[in-house]
């Protein structure tokens, strides 16, 4: 295709659409009457409708037993329940149970059933102009579900029921045989717990010494470093006096009096000090002496503890056996009572629930849809108009 066609292609449809553009702006009223016309019947139409609500309620099957597996067994299969509803099997026992006869026939009783994905649970809807009634047939359905099911579920619970029974009696008659031995047992815990606290009373004294230790230690270690730096001292101040001596002689009699006297106070000072740190590990001596005599008697008292603990062993064989044979049967029945409370019909996940927003009609929807085609409509109907005031003008003036 040329330049020059192209260019007469583009004009040709400028044309056209700005041929479209006047058309619509002469036809404006007719457009806009449509479209008020059109939107304002809608919104009437749709305020006026009854609203449909839809109720929903989520189940799943009920626990009925479970294999030595483990396995679970359901009271009935999640497409046997869904089959029953979507084919209506309760739908004459709500009717009746609800009076709802002149309200609704079995035609118009209908429920949308879905299962989950990967799972058992079921989600059950049914749409209802009155609320309060659609959420009665949920729940009456609910009823009806469990009312079939319910043969099933109160002979398991028998079953159950007996079987803990005898349970129980088995129970009652291996604790009246170990009685006495748990009497028994009972003393040699006391005398236990009397060692237990003697035991408890020597441990205090031994960190009460062990206290006392590390304080003499820490006032050894004190001691010996105070007498260190004496010493120390002394030696210094005995060079410095030699030192002073040698140099003037006796010339500076008062310094040399003074190094003297403070050399003769150190070297008393160091006897004091030494004699602390006798004192200070005579008293350390002791207390180590004292833990190990409290440690032989926390080893008696351990001794005493085993000898109590081989008795309590010995009562414990005794009773070994017969105590596994009663906690294997009480976990037993705890086991069934469990069962026995999660067996049921079915399930209920969601009760009964309306969606407060009506299903139909939807009015904004509506009234959108109602827009959009009046609006289409108008600039059809406007174009019609103008293509026949063409035609009929072209016909006149043909005539002429």
């Amino acid at each position: 295709m040329s330049s020059e066609q192209r260019v007469a292609d583009c004009v040709e449809r400028e044309v056209d659409l700005y041929e479209l553009f006047l058309i619509i702006k002469r036809k404006w009223k007719l457009i806009l009457s449509i479209f008020l016309v059109s939107v304002l019947l809608t919104g009437i139409i749709s305020f006026l409708s009854p609203p449909l609500y839809r109720i929903k309620v989520t189940i799943v099957p009920g626990w009925l037993d479970k294999t030595a597996e483990g396995r679970v067994i359901l009271v009935d299969s999640v497409e046997n329940i869904i089959s029953a509803i979507e084919n209506g099997s309760y739908n004459m026992n709500i009717i009746k149970a609800l009076r709802i006869q002149d309200d609704l026939s079995l035609d118009d009783l209908e429920f949308e059933v879905e299962r989950s994905e990967d799972s058992d649970v079921i989600h059950i809807s049914n749409d209802a102009f009155d609320s309060s009634l659609g959420r009665n047939i949920s729940e009456e359905l609910l009823a009806q579900i469990k009312v079939f099911y319910n043969d099933r579920v109160e002979l398991r619970k028998e079953k159950i029921d007996k079987l803990i029974h005898l349970l129980r009696n088995k129970i009652l008659a291996i604790k009246n045989k170990v009685i006495n031995v748990e009497n028994e047992k009972d003393q040699i815990k006391n005398d236990k717990s009397k060692v237990e606290n003697e035991k408890k009373r020597i441990k205090k004294e031994i960190e009460l010494l062990k206290e006392k230790i590390a304080v003499l230690k820490e006032t050894g270690a004190a001691l010996t470093s105070q007498l260190l730096y004496v010493k120390e001292n002394t030696k210094v101040m005995g060079e410095e006096k030699k030192a002073l001596l040698k140099e003037s002689g006796q010339k500076n009699a008062m310094a040399l009096l003074l190094y003297s006297n403070t050399i003769q106070q150190n070297i008393s000072y160091i006897d004091r000090l030494s004699s602390q740190i006798g004192q200070n590990k005579l008293e350390l001596q002791r207390a180590l002496t004292d833990i190990d005599k409290f440690e032989l008697k926390l080893m008696d008292k351990d001794t005493d503890l085993k000898n109590l603990d081989l008795k309590l062993d010995k009562l414990d064989i005794k009773t070994k056996d017969v105590e596994a044979e009663i906690n294997n049967s009480e976990q037993l029945i705890k086991s069934r009572e469990l069962d026995k409370q999660l067996i049921e019909g079915v399930r209920v996940l969601q009760q009964p629930t309306v969606d407060p927003t009506p299903v139909k009609p939807k009015i904004k929807r509506n009234i959108l849809i109602a827009a959009l085609a009046s609006l289409f409509f108008g600039v059809i109907l406007s174009l019609f108009i103008e293509w026949f005031d063409e035609k009929k003008q072209a016909s006149h003036e043909g005539k002429r």
